[in-house]
């Protein structure tokens, strides 16, 4: 079994994948870096290309999943750098693939892939939470600097922890847990 607390982290790895797979094949390229940034954002060559959000509801006593995912396919939104609404600067798979036209027909297949994998996942009697840490180091930054958000501090990722907290050295030298925390 695998702890729901991870669901957004291996949602990301699912993203990643996949994009991956389109830069290669689709786009003929190697030259790109795929990343996960934690806890729910995929980057190309260290600028966000995608991001999930998970709400959950019970219904009836059963505890229901949306999940949604934005990959920038053809433009990239502007994001300020700084404000309270800054983020890290946004770029599109169209940028790196100069020639190809991602329309919605490739979008819907993009998207489909993506389900079918989420499912392949869940169904998947080994799956566990160890794997998904395991596989998520392997798409994560480890070892460099981020900085938080709201307080702009340098923070280091080290290690994914249990229940996917993130584990990070801060300017100080200090180790901590990130529970909440975004990551520019």
């Amino acid at each position: 079994p695998v702890l729901l607390t991870l669901l957004p982290l291996q949602v990301g790895i699912l993203v990643a994948e996949r994009l991956e797979k389109v830069l290669k094949e689709a786009c003929n390229s190697k030259e790109h870096k795929i990343n996960v940034k934690w806890p729910n954002d995929v980057l190309l060559n260290d600028e966000k290309i995608a991001g999930t959000l998970i709400e959950s509801k019970v219904v009836e006593g059963s505890t229901w999943f949306m999940i949604g995912i934005g990959v920038n396919l053809a433009a990239a939104p502007m994001v300020p750098s700084d404000g309270e609404n800054k983020g890290r600067k946004a770029t599109c798979l169209q940028d790196s693939c100069p020639g190809q036209h991602f329309s919605e027909d490739f979008a819907q297949v993009f998207a489909q892939d993506l389900t079918e994998g989420l499912v392949t996942w869940l169904e998947n009697p080994s799956s566990n939470s160890q794997q998904v840490r395991q596989d998520w180091k392997k798409w994560a930054n480890l070892g460099e600097p981020q900085f938080l958000r709201a307080t702009n501090e340098m923070v280091i990722p080290i290690d994914l922890k249990e229940y996917g907290q993130l584990l990070v050295k801060g300017e100080n030298g200090k180790e901590r847990e990130l529970f909440a925390d975004y990551l520019l």
